[in-house]
């Protein structure tokens, strides 16, 4: 009885450390996560690059987040 509840203990611990460090925050850096984008280029245009969301001021299309920008 002493040996089952003691691994339950381990297992459990090891659980939630687990899923504690799962946990550290997005790793993502694709255009599904634009929030995390630092730079961001028009579609037609690639030379346009700003700091922030917006639109191209050649063609007037919306910005996406350049991948990569983590």
């Amino acid at each position: 009885m002493k040996t089952t509840s003691w691994i339950t203990s381990l297992g459990l611990a090891l659980a939630l450390g687990w899923l504690s460090l799962s946990q550290t925050g997005c790793q993502s850096t694709d255009a599904k996560h634009p929030e995390h984008a630092l730079a961001y280029s028009c579609p037609m245009h690639p030379e346009v690059v700003q700091a922030g969301a917006g639109t191209c001021p050649k063609c007037g299309m919306k910005l996406d987040p350049k991948p990569g920008n983590h």
